[in-house]
């Protein structure tokens, strides 16, 4: 048995791929096995996970259908055998030391082992500085749980991360969420967990960053994984509550500020100017003013106070 199995979903990435897994032949820890799932892809995708693994036999291939990154990771969870799992999409590439420097804090026994830094490239293979998350060396389930709601300082992908296999229990990936999989997936994952979670400072993921990538276009779509959310939350205790609301009230805060900030158009000369903004986003404005009725005082005044400052109050 393997100590770390890494999942990768394939889905069309024939241009990424090869560095993907080059990335992972050259791990200075070599008590692996990598999972590719080839989720139904149309390009050479699936040649090249053969060609890997009749390179190295620690490669274990399997082809299915097209069903979604969801579909493609629970399969990979299934069909692995390591005692910690990790996630690694396979248009991104990881450092030499990725999974040594998880094993360092294995010891431990965390529930979970968190990098809280990465890289990001950029169109044109431009490396970024490392972006780093400031978070305690340890964390409570419950601590992670609340980040992970009010969206402050995580990451809500799955990469980057070292799951313990027995913490996993029948925790599987949504396959009816196409964007927020992982944030549910996560989400789900703390609220199962009582064991603490590790976080370590080290730069040796690199996230590459697609036009065409779901993230790229997330719309409306990751209301559906709000929603889900909300439902998931609706009996735990109030801080999540709370929580998840600072996060929604923010985003809708946001929208509306870039909303104003883009418009070509004069808004605020004329009262005709406010009603018609008003009119046209009079769906966030009722969001806003359904989640500060769930949360405290403090809280609405603190939004008040936020809301003046765009300008928007």
């Amino acid at each position: 048995m393997p100590a770390i199995s890494i999942i990768v979903p394939v889905y069309n990435v024939e241009q990424y791929l090869p560095r993907c897994l080059d990335s992972i032949i050259v791990q200075s820890f070599p008590d692996w096995e990598c999972v590719l799932i080839d989720d139904g892809s149309k390009d050479d995708s699936g040649t090249i996970c053969d060609e890997y693994a009749e390179k190295d036999k620690r490669f274990k291939v399997f082809h299915k259908e097209n069903g979604g990154v969801s579909t493609a990771r629970n399969v990979g969870i299934e069909k692995s055998k390591g005692e910690w799992i990790t996630f690694v999409d396979a248009d991104d590439y990881i450092g030499n030391n990725f999974l040594i420097e998880f094993v360092t804090s294995i010891n431990d026994n965390p529930s979970l082992i968190l990098l809280t830094a990465f890289y990001t490239i950029q169109k044109g293979d431009t490396l970024l500085p490392p972006k780093r998350y400031s978070l305690p060396d340890k964390q409570s389930s419950k601590e992670y749980l609340e980040c992970l709601l009010s969206r402050d300082r995580v990451r809500i992908e799955v990469w980057g991360k070292l799951f313990k296999r027995s913490s996993l229990n029948s925790i599987r990936f949504s396959e009816n969420l196409k964007i927020g999989e992982d944030w549910f997936f996560l989400i789900s994952y703390a609220r199962e967990n009582h064991g603490f979670i590790k976080n370590i400072s080290f730069s040796s993921y690199y996230y590459v960053i697609r036009e065409d990538s779901a993230m790229r276009v997330i719309g409306n779509e990751i209301i559906q994984a709000e929603q889900m959310i909300c439902e998931l939350i609706k009996s735990d205790d109030e801080i999540y509550k709370y929580c998840f609301n600072s996060y929604l009230i923010a985003k809708n805060i946001n929208s509306i500020r870039n909303a104003v900030l883009n418009s070509q158009e004069p808004k605020w000369t004329t009262a005709v100017n406010i009603h018609n903004f008003s009119k046209k986003h009079l769906r966030r404005i009722h969001l806003i003013v359904f989640y500060l009725s769930k949360v405290s005082v403090c809280m609405t005044l603190y939004i008040i106070t936020k809301l003046t400052n765009y300008k928007i109050l």
